[in-house]
């Protein structure tokens, strides 16, 4: 990109067809989702033949939102008991164009369901967690930071939280 901010160059996308969820010769287009890179800029260009012969294109430039960056999420302590133990739960230095983030902390129980924890705007919370699993009793708390747009980055925390007795 020049120093104008103008685009001096383009590339073309490799593969069109697997980033679609509609056919390359559809009148509609639907990119699949997460098949671009966020914060980049697009140029899409269609053109077309009618069976006469007479010819017509058109392009669209867009740019794809790019999720928040630059931030860390951690807990207080690494390790308590199962139910009794206040975790503090905190994420740091994230930032975004759009303004606005929201949190999202859960963990998935043994049966694959995931266990919301805390989602909203405050980058912290506090909460007591069940046990953990296997030797360790390790616990891992997914967390996802997202923009007003949606587009999201993903990290997680590990912690220790042993039953009562096992303490």
């Amino acid at each position: 990109m020049a120093a104008s901010g103008i685009l001096t160059s383009w590339n073309e996308l490799p593969d069109l067809a697997s980033k679609l969820d509609t056919p390359v010769s559809s009148s509609n287009i639907a990119i699949k989702n997460g098949a671009l890179t966020g914060g980049t800029k697009y140029k899409l260009q269609i053109s077309a033949q009618t069976p006469g012969g007479t010819t017509g294109s058109t392009e669209y430039t867009f740019e794809t939102n790019s999720p928040p960056s630059g931030g860390t999420c951690s807990v207080d302590i690494p390790s308590g008991e199962a139910l009794r133990t206040k975790f503090i739960f905190s994420c740091s230095g994230w930032t975004d164009p759009e303004g606005e983030l929201m949190y999202e902390f859960k963990y998935k129980m043994r049966s694959g369901t995931h266990v919301l924890l805390y989602y909203g705007q405050q980058s912290s919370f506090t909460g007591k967690l069940p046990s953990g699993e296997g030797k360790e009793n390790t616990l891992t708390i997914d967390v996802r930071v997202s923009d007003a747009l949606h587009a999201a980055n993903y990290t997680t925390i590990k912690v220790q939280v042993s039953t009562s007795d096992s303490v």
